[in-house]
């Protein structure tokens, strides 16, 4: 049987959708890493390009902007990491105390001894899953060496990737395809640097407003405003939640100064940052950005919920380009 035979088949079609999918569920770990590894390929490629036009020969240019990241990470991490531990420890151990203190604002009779016995027990449960839980950090460390890997092959080679990908399809969906792959890459990048940015100011601006708040582990909770801002609408609340506890266990006072805080700072992301540095380039409706991290979650855990909007970004990329009309011409 020919392909334009099985074309014409409408059972044969559902089977080869259903083969595909499965075969993409089975795969998906490799599939994610490809797609994180383009992500920061189409981010990182122009730089490439402007040090190629500096001067530089390809392999210096292709290497030099992950090690220069990487570098910068490990420096960060060096400078951050004890204080981070001594605080993340500092606060595990207070945590029976807060409670306890929420607890008796609420009128409810909560002592701090019940609660840090729950909590042992609670962690004690958790030995029997190290294994588990070594065996999945060794995966991911795996995906992210692949992912770095991957990464500065297809630096080295972008063009030629492309081309090759486009000269399996011919006419009208060459063109198609070639205007998809060039919505998707000013998206991708737009979004990945303006978070990068977007992350930063609000981990600067949490910290500021909880150091002038004088709450605790200011550091720590600003580092994971920093950390969680990526996931959109769900994100802000994810690092709220703790500085708000923090602050109800001081006073009812200081609980609501910090969401007050918390509020405003999502406000300004919402209504300055955010259009400023996504622009309309990347702008999605929040209910598709919900329903995306909700399935995201869902099917993969917090690697989906990640994932889950650059995913989103992309299927917009090819429903502009069909809004947009027929592409003139080919690259």
């Amino acid at each position: 049987m020919t392909l334009k035979e099985i074309g014409r088949n409408q059972f044969l079609q559902a089977l080869a959708i259903v083969a595909a999918v499965w075969l993409a569920w089975q795969l998906r770990l490799v599939l994610i890493t490809v797609f994180i590894a383009f992500v920061l390929t189409t981010s990182l490629y122009p730089l490439v390009q402007y040090l190629k036009r500096r001067g530089l020969p390809t392999f210096l240019a292709v290497a030099l902007p992950p090690v220069v990241f990487f570098a910068a990470l490990g420096a960060l991490l060096y400078l951050l990491l004890p204080p981070f531990i001594d605080h993340l420890v500092a606060f595990a151990e207070n945590t029976p105390d807060y409670v306890t203190s929420i607890s008796h604002q609420l009128g409810i009779s909560v002592h701090s001894d019940n609660v840090a016995q729950t909590f042992a027990g609670k962690l004690s449960g958790f030995s029997g899953a190290a294994i588990s839980i070594t065996g999945r950090a060794l995966e991911a460390l795996a995906a992210a060496v692949a992912v770095v890997v991957l990464t500065i092959y297809w630096l080295g080679s972008y063009d030629s990737v492309r081309q090759s990908i486009l000269e399996l399809f011919r006419g009208k969906s060459r063109r198609r395809l070639n205007d998809i792959w060039d919505r998707v890459e000013l998206k991708m990048r737009s979004w990945l640097r303006a978070h990068i940015i977007l992350n930063t100011v609000v981990g600067l601006l949490v910290w500021l407003a909880l150091t002038i708040l004088n709450i605790p582990f200011a550091g720590l909770l600003a580092f994971i405003a920093f950390l969680v801002e990526i996931i959109p609408t769900l994100g802000p609340i994810i690092a709220g939640a703790p500085a708000v506890l923090i602050g109800l266990s001081i006073s009812g006072t200081k609980g609501l100064l910090v969401l007050g805080a918390y509020v405003i700072i999502q406000q300004m992301e919402n209504h300055i940052f955010s259009p400023l540095l996504l622009g309309k380039t990347v702008r999605l409706h929040p209910i598709i950005i919900i329903i995306s991290l909700l399935i995201g979650a869902k099917l993969l855990g917090i690697i989906g919920a990640l994932i889950a909007v650059p995913l989103t970004l992309c299927l917009s990329a090819v429903a502009d380009s069909y809004r947009a009309g027929q592409p003139k011409a080919s690259r």
